[in-house]
């Protein structure tokens, strides 16, 4: 059985959610959609994959990240995926991949993992045979903004861990 949750569990990746960058996720490389973006703001192809795009805002202040994330997810429409850029301690942006990683206490059963997948609208992606205590899952619905569901997670007790699965942007020094 999962725990209570009077023992929260912190994220493991410490960062805060940018007001005005998002990670779109097309299904194609060719897409209208990039060119239907730009009416939003400035777009970048990431180079690690074709079908993500950097989407910037124009500068709106500190706004809530939320409130533009819904607006870029209803503007790009159901040919997209949309998460918030994450930025770290260092200022390091982190673009996430959709899912989320969860580290619990002993290796988890298939029972508990279908407890997860049910209590927080997970689906599993796939368990780490090199560390059996991580799985990693995917929410259920495209609509789920992603600070919210890692904030719901990590709140439970059985977990170690909780963090989403990033890409990063390094610049050289």
């Amino acid at each position: 059985m999962l725990g209570d949750r009077s023992e929260m569990t912190p994220i493991t990746l410490n960062c805060r959610v940018s007001p005005n960058e998002y990670i779109v996720r097309t299904p194609t490389v060719e897409t209208p959609l990039r060119t239907k973006l730009t009416a939003l703001g400035w777009i970048e192809t990431l180079a690690t994959d074709p079908n993500l795009m950097l989407l910037r805002l124009p500068d709106l202040g500190e706004g809530e990240p939320k409130a533009g994330w819904e607006r870029v997810r209803v503007f790009a429409g159901a040919q997209a995926t949309v998460h918030p850029v994450l930025v770290d301690d260092d200022g390091v942006s982190r673009y996430p991949l959709g899912t989320i990683t969860v580290r619990f206490k002993s290796p988890p059963s298939d029972q508990m993992i279908q407890e997860v997948e049910n209590r927080f609208g997970l689906v599993v992606k796939k368990r780490n045979k090199y560390a059996p205590t991580q799985v990693s899952f995917s929410t259920a619905s495209d609509s789920c903004y992603l600070p919210e569901k890692l904030e719901e997670v990590s709140g439970e007790s059985d977990f170690e861990g909780v963090w989403p699965d990033t890409m990063s942007a390094y610049t050289r020094q």
